[in-house]
């Protein structure tokens, strides 16, 4: 288990992944599971970094009954004051709060790929191009 806000996050990555979820919302926990495929790369591979930032008013509540098991090796930093949205100036709207930047830290993509499989193709595509694995 991944201790929650408490991660080594590498500043120096060639790709980063980064997106906002609402961690009061029961289905938006349940797309946790499709991030596997990324969170595999970016273990096995340092120059890519995922920040999975989760909204909660109430971190215990959130870590009592909606941080399930399955999820709990995700490397997650909680947001209990929704800070993620406003210094990027976003909505709360789910599927523009998902962004690929390059080592500049320059948007690439934009759109949550745990919601479409064409989009985690884009993004597994871009990731493996900005690696060198294609």
């Amino acid at each position: 288990m991944i201790p929650i806000e408490q991660l080594n996050l590498n500043n120096n990555a060639t790709v980063y992944m980064s997106t906002y979820i609402n961690g009061q919302c029961g289905s938006c926990i349940n797309t946790f599971t499709n991030w596997n495929d990324l969170l595999i790369t970016s273990k096995n591979n340092k120059e890519f970094q995922i920040y999975i930032y989760v909204y909660t008013p109430n971190k215990e509540n959130f870590i009592k009954y909606y941080y399930p098991d399955e999820i709990q090796s995700y490397p997650i930093i909680l947001d209990t004051n929704k800070k993620y949205l406003k210094v990027n100036g976003l909505s709360d709207y789910n599927d523009f709060t998902t962004f690929l930047l390059n080592s500049n830290k320059e948007v690439v993509l934009i759109g949550n790929p745990s919601n479409s499989k064409k989009l985690m193709k884009l993004y597994k595509q871009e990731i493996n191009k900005k690696l060198g694995n294609q």
